[in-house]
């Protein structure tokens, strides 16, 4: 029962069932796996901590990020055998969809983790 706080920025996106992913560091036991249960909340962790929805895991793949573009494995293992690559509009599009503005926000919010090595994890919401 894995759980995900959000910043305020992308909480509205999020309880909207706009925002149905997110990129996340290594844990050490472990992300949210297909088919399993995501808790989303925002503010955890302090007084103002609220859900903002119960998903259904459908992708967990490892990512790496690069200022050049976005690596995403097929079939979520770590080694890059069959790698997807994003670079251009295919990475401002993916970033879109994290909740950025483009690829150029993306990358100076993970400014400080490059190269960033982590998990992008999935979801959908029910009746959203």
């Amino acid at each position: 029962m894995p759980a995900y706080n959000f910043k305020a920025q992308f909480a509205a996106a999020v309880e909207r069932g706009e925002k149905t992913q997110t990129i996340r560091a290594p844990r050490k036991n472990g992300h949210a796996q297909v088919g399993g249960k995501v808790h989303l909340y925002t503010g955890m962790r302090t007084k103002s901590c609220r859900r903002l929805g119960i998903g259904r895991c459908t992708r967990s793949s490892a990512i790496h990020i690069t200022p050049t573009g976005i690596s995403i494995s097929q079939d979520g293992s770590q080694d890059d055998g069959d790698d997807i690559w994003l670079a251009g509009t295919d990475a401002d599009d993916f970033a879109i969809r994290d909740g950025f503005t483009d690829f150029k926000a993306l990358l100076d919010f993970f400014k400080d983790d490059m190269p960033f090595h982590g998990q992008l994890i999935c979801w959908e919401l029910p009746d959203v």
